[in-house]
């Protein structure tokens, strides 16, 4: 029977506080899906980054969200860039790229990597597309970031050979 087509006796038997029957029984509401926010307990401004700082966390990798960087940009002024994640113990930083469809953003996002490469300053950068459609989104910041210190081995191999021509006797 449909909620709206019960007879009046019905509506009586559950204003006297009778236990409903079966037929009287309806679903929950179904939840409204929230839309993420921000709070105490979670200061990240997006899913994407809620996701990311979860991952770092769990694997132990220390982080700074937000940490401030000073970048010298294209025209040689001085700014102070608030990457999403500084990675102290790897000096790397990793971005989140939330509005890949929005042409503005792509551009500014562009020109951002671009000065990271630029500034020699070792980034990893990760867009929704990759966290919402991809299963691998963890294993591409754990490669991207063992290819990063692979990358920096033979100037450590240089400066252990200079430790024992310049150690202290």
């Amino acid at each position: 029977m449909i909620p709206s087509e019960r007879p009046p006796e019905v509506y009586k038997e559950q204003e006297e506080g009778n236990r409903p029957s079966m037929e009287r029984r309806t679903l929950p509401p179904r939840p409204r899906r929230k839309s993420f926010q921000l709070s105490k307990k979670n200061p990240y401004k997006s899913r994407g980054e809620n996701l990311i700082a979860g991952f770092l966390k769990e694997t132990g990798i220390k982080f700074l969200y937000e940490y401030p960087v000073i970048i010298i940009d294209d025209d040689n002024k001085i700014r102070v860039w608030y990457p999403d994640f500084w990675l102290p113990e790897l000096s790397i930083v990793v971005e989140y790229f939330g509005m890949v469809n929005d042409e503005q953003y792509r551009e500014q996002m562009k020109k951002k990597q671009d000065l990271y490469r630029k500034l020699d300053i070792d980034f990893i950068g990760v867009d929704t597309n990759m966290v919402q459609l991809s299963k691998n989104w963890e294993k591409f910041i754990i490669m991207r970031m063992i290819e990063i210190m692979d990358s920096k081995a033979p100037i450590y191999r240089r400066l252990e050979q200079l430790r024992k021509k310049y150690t202290w006797a």
